[in-house]
C-alpha cells in the first residue's frame, strides 16, 4: 500500500508498505501491515494486530464502542 501525501509547505512524502491486509469477520477485522518504507514517517505500523470494529461488533480495545461513538467507523 502507497499513501501520497502533500505538507503544509506543499512538500510531497509518501508512506509505502510492502504488506497491507485486513483480516476476516473470523478474526475480528485485524489489520496486518508491515515493510515500511517512505519519506512521510512511519504511522501505520503501531496499528499492526489491531482489531477494527463494525457498528455491529467491538473488536478494538478502547473501553468504549467506537463504531457507535462515532459513526460506523471502527
Amino acid at each position: 500500500m502507497r499513501i501520497d501525501l502533500v505538507d503544509w509547505n506543499n512538500e510531497s512524502r509518501y508512506a509505502e508498505y510492502s504488506t497491507f491486509r485486513v483480516s476476516g469477520e473470523s478474526d475480528g477485522y485485524r489489520l496486518h501491515i508491515s515493510g515500511y518504507s517512505g519519506t512521510a514517517g512511519d504511522s501505520m505500523t503501531y496499528n499492526n494486530g489491531h482489531r477494527f470494529s463494525t457498528v455491529d461488533r467491538d473488536n478494538d480495545d478502547w473501553s468504549g464502542h467506537c463504531s457507535q461513538r462515532w459513526g460506523q467507523a471502527g
